[in-house]
């Protein structure tokens, strides 16, 4: 799990509201215990809701990855990682919601970003994660 401190991406979001924005690969439900477990640390000495940008591929548990974050994470904004074989945002955003996490679909990154900022008015705690494709593309868009 790497803490991204700057950046286009990044600069917007901390400077508007103060958010802390984290990128982790993480897949698969197995990764989303380790990433809840990580989170509920961070919870526990500087409160923050949790947002989590999710894509991910189709032969994934997203399912089983989102499950472990019901009760934790107050939000999954979904998008569609750029690969053929992934989710849409849409039928991933019904997944979240079906596991106990509620969601709400994006085309971009970018526009979860908007949405976060347009919506919160306090810091938050942003894990974008589900996908090394996903995270690659956030590493070249935030360079």
């Amino acid at each position: 799990m790497q803490r991204l401190r700057a950046g286009p991406l990044v600069e917007k979001i901390s400077f508007s509201i103060g958010a802390e924005v984290w990128l982790d690969g993480g897949h698969n439900p197995h990764a989303a215990r380790a990433l809840t477990r990580v989170a509920a640390d961070m919870e526990e000495r500087d409160p923050k809701p949790l947002i989590l940008i999710v894509g991910m591929q189709h032969n994934k548990d997203a399912a089983g990855f989102f499950r472990e974050f019901a009760g934790l994470a107050a939000l999954a904004c979904t998008v569609q990682a750029a690969h053929p074989g992934a989710y849409s945002a849409e039928d991933l955003s019904s997944i979240a919601a079906n596991a106990g996490v509620a969601s709400q679909p994006f085309q971009s990154i970018e526009q979860a970003i908007d949405f976060v900022l347009d919506t919160r008015d306090a810091a938050v705690r942003i894990i974008i994660c589900g996908s090394l494709y996903l995270a690659g593309e956030v590493l070249r868009t935030n360079t």
